[in-house]
């Protein structure tokens, strides 16, 4: 894992919670390799958010959820999302307890 280049992508979240996280969602998801790759379809990102493919186009859509890269043109278009993206989504919606507070 590239520890040092996400750390500084998510600041303020704490390396040990980031980690419990990431653990959880891969333990839950069988891990299917994903690990390894730097770049995911849309079924993998949404496995790894415990999400629905779906859900992934409506965000892309409204221009919310992770960075993506989109490869061709119009319906054709490949569509991917790099780990890095994916895990620093992740810790940026990371709360400190049911509210509008998130921590610092």
């Amino acid at each position: 894992m590239e520890g040092d280049s996400r750390a500084s992508n998510a600041p303020n979240v704490p390396p040990q919670q980031r980690d419990r996280v990431l653990a959880s969602s891969r333990a839950e998801n069988g891990d299917r390799g994903l690990e390894g790759k730097t770049f995911h379809v849309p079924k993998e990102a949404a496995s790894f958010l415990r999400s629905h493919v779906r859900t992934l186009e409506d965000w892309r859509r409204e221009g919310r959820g992770p960075r993506f890269y989109k490869l061709g043109s119009r319906k054709r278009a490949k569509i991917l999302y790099r780990r890095r993206d994916l895990e620093t989504w992740v810790d940026m919606h990371l709360m400190s307890a049911c509210g509008p507070n998130p921590l610092p």
